[in-house]
């Protein structure tokens, strides 16, 4: 694992490295690198949620409004 630079591995090798081959912890600029990228694996997962609710929303908004117009039928 010599020559390894963060900034080379996938977000999963990343984590592997992290967690599983280096036991004793990583360095600052390693410790670094990890953090910035699961800070965007979090906004990324945060962004669709928001989707996900926005269209389960929505769906739901409609459903109520064709089950009101039926009703006053």
């Amino acid at each position: 694992m010599q020559n390894l630079r963060p900034e080379t591995l996938t977000d999963n090798e990343l984590l592997r490295y992290a967690l599983l081959e280096n036991p004793k912890g990583l360095s600052e600029a390693w410790g670094n690198v990890l953090l910035q990228r699961m800070a965007v694996l979090v906004d990324q997962n945060n962004t669709l949620l928001s989707a996900q609710n926005k269209m389960y929303e929505d769906a739901f908004e409609e459903g109520f409004a064709a089950g009101v117009a039926v009703a006053h039928q």
